[in-house]
């Protein structure tokens, strides 16, 4: 008897910030592409694995063997699932060259500059990059018989299953804008994917002498998959995070380099001959009421998957009023404390204290289905090798 056994262990520390597209992807501060370059970051997330497999060969005969296979198998997500943001213009005379007619000169100096760059681009983004994926993984099983019936031919029967999960999928992550009422939607990567993969293969196999061999195979397979997980998460700002100066819908351009600054909510209310709290009173109080309007559809269980969550979004000491008059402390932890006083040191930052951005997340799960249409796949392979001169 032989016994093969192994085991793994992977990590991977990005070591680098990544755009916080949960808390803010689609927000009016930074919807265009030169907005998203001051969008806030987040620490990227580290990824580890430990993967075991074990090997059984047992002879029967003088000539044959029968074996046994079991392994968990991962497979880190690639760098454009976790790093990558693309996004889309469709309007047909826009030029992707950089500093091209199609940008605006915003500072009116003649000259587009470098932070005017594609900001003519109506950025509909295509795809964001992950947060927090977790590694594919495979659990795999095989047991075999091997036949050597002839010398240098051996015949082969093997039976297999494989369950695969958290296969790299598209999700949704979407920001709830309090003046519009509107979800504004973009795509994410998320492990979502499902797969069993179960069958047969008959091989007769040709070892090497004489100057050739050879592998002939015929797979019989089933395959089914499904998608389960969080599949969506909506983020709501609520009024104390528009109240200290986070939220704003309008800018100023600087006129030296022709960057857009962004303009508190106050200075727009001032500048339109309004009272300064106009704007933050009339968003935040919106936004609060959209937050309990949600909780109430979250606490009838049977007429959503829906649940809020402490991952993704960013929360205030002060609490979450989900109800009128009860706050919620149970989402605040030292990563909030941590994260606000980064975010209000940046240079230029026009916030102050803290917020929350509260994520409503979503649960999915869809019944299995033939993968691409079919129930079964059968296919056959043929390897040949030829060697010369013979010595």
């Amino acid at each position: 008897m032989v016994i093969n056994a192994g085991l793994r262990y992977d990590a991977l520390f990005p070591n680098t910030e990544v755009t916080d597209i949960e808390a803010y992807s689609r927000a009016p501060m930074y919807d265009r592409i030169t907005r998203t370059r001051t969008m806030p970051t987040i620490e990227g997330s580290a990824i580890t694995s430990v993967s075991h497999r074990i090997g059984v060969s047992h002879p029967m005969t003088a000539n044959s063997v029968i074996r046994y296979f079991y392994g968990r198998l991962t497979q880190f997500p690639n760098f454009a699932h976790l790093f990558n943001n693309s996004a889309a213009s469709y309007l047909s005379s826009y030029s992707t060259s950089a500093g091209s007619g199609s940008d605006n000169d915003l500072n009116e100096n003649g000259v587009v500059d470098p932070a005017e760059y594609w900001n003519a681009f109506d950025s509909t983004w295509e795809q964001l990059h992950g947060i927090d994926l977790p590694p594919e993984e495979t659990i795999s099983f095989e047991a075999g018989v091997d036949w050597q019936f002839i010398n240098n031919y051996v015949a082969s029967l093997t039976t297999y299953y494989k369950s695969s999960s958290n296969q790299v999928d598209r999700g949704w992550v979407r920001w709830h804008d309090p003046p519009t009422g509107s979800d504004f939607t973009a795509r994410d990567y998320r492990a979502l994917g499902l797969r069993d993969t179960r069958g047969f293969e008959v091989s007769l196999i040709r070892r090497f002498s004489m100057m050739f061999a050879f592998n002939l195979a015929l797979n019989l397979q089933w395959a089914e998959e499904s998608s389960s997980g969080i599949n969506d998460g909506v983020a709501f700002p609520d009024s104390l995070f528009v109240t200290n100066g986070h939220y704003w819908t309008t800018f100023d351009v600087d006129p030296n380099t022709g960057a857009e600054i962004p303009v508190s909510l106050r200075e727009q209310a001032l500048r339109e001959g309004k009272d300064p709290d106009h704007y933050i009173v009339l968003y935040g109080a919106q936004a609060n009421t959209d937050i309990r309007k949600r909780n109430l559809e979250v606490e009838v269980p049977e007429r959503t998957r829906s649940f809020w969550t402490d991952q993704g979004g960013h929360h205030a000491a002060e609490g979450i009023e989900l109800v009128p008059g009860q706050r919620d402390l149970s989402f605040y932890d030292g990563e909030d404390r941590q994260y606000w006083e980064g975010l209000n040191s940046q240079p230029g930052y026009p916030g102050t204290g803290e917020g929350n951005v509260l994520v409503l997340a979503s649960q999915q799960w869809f019944g299995r289905s033939r993968l691409q249409g079919k129930d079964r796949r059968t296919f056959g392979s043929l390897a040949f090798l030829f060697a010369t001169p013979p010595e």
